[in-house]
């Protein structure tokens, strides 16, 4: 397994998010998903997601001075998002949600 894997599965466990939710995030399958965590799923299309996932965990942590505040702020329910959690938005487009908290990063 991959450092940027380890990295991953870790950020997942701190955001409470189940494999259901990752696997969703990552746009695998739940099988697919199973591989990942064991280090044995290598797909190209995968690194973009990976590294977007570490450009908004750590947006989070500039914007949330306690990281518990970031992590929780995922499922809140977000005018910015239509009313949508943040969470929702990454199953379908983990560049909107890193666009927007780096906008509120950069102000």
């Amino acid at each position: 397994m991959s450092v940027i894997q380890r990295l991953i599965l870790n950020l997942f466990e701190k955001w409470q998010l189940s494999d259901q939710e990752a696997a969703e995030v990552l746009g695998l399958s739940g099988d697919e998903f199973n591989l990942f965590k064991a280090g044995e799923l290598v797909k190209p299309e995968l690194g973009l997601k990976l590294t977007e996932l570490l450009r908004i965990n750590r947006a989070l942590k500039i914007i949330f001075k306690e990281p518990g505040r970031g992590y929780k702020w995922l499922r809140k329910p977000n005018a910015s998002f239509r009313g949508e959690t943040a969470l929702e938005i990454m199953k379908i487009d983990l560049e909107r949600v890193r666009a927007y908290l780096e906008a509120e990063v950069h102000g």
